[in-house]
């Protein structure tokens, strides 16, 4: 048929009356496109868990780094000293 679009995934199954078009299968392609939902939605899924376990592979791969930053997130929460004013010199020191 010319003119007609050809099948795809976000094309219209019926046609402008709102009959389902005699020119596919529409029953296969449903399953189809239910079927590739469902491999889209996992690929996605993998694809998260990958990003994951690569996050937790590259901090053993450097484990001194994970440390370092441990000490330096301890170093920022660490209560500060207050600051005092000095009469003397007119300034505030630590």
């Amino acid at each position: 048929n010319e003119g007609v679009e050809p099948m795809g995934v976000d094309t219209p199954l019926v046609d402008q009356g709102g009959y389902p078009r005699n020119d596919i299968d529409v029953y296969r392609a449903r399953t189809l496109r239910n079927r590739f939902r469902v491999l889209q939605t996992d690929h996605k899924e993998i694809v998260e868990k990958i990003e994951g376990l690569l996050v937790q592979l590259a901090s053993l791969k450097d484990p001194s780094k994970t440390q370092a930053e441990a000490e330096e997130r301890a170093r920022r929460l660490a209560p500060k000293p207050k600051p005092k004013y000095d009469a003397l010199t007119g300034k505030w020191a630590v």
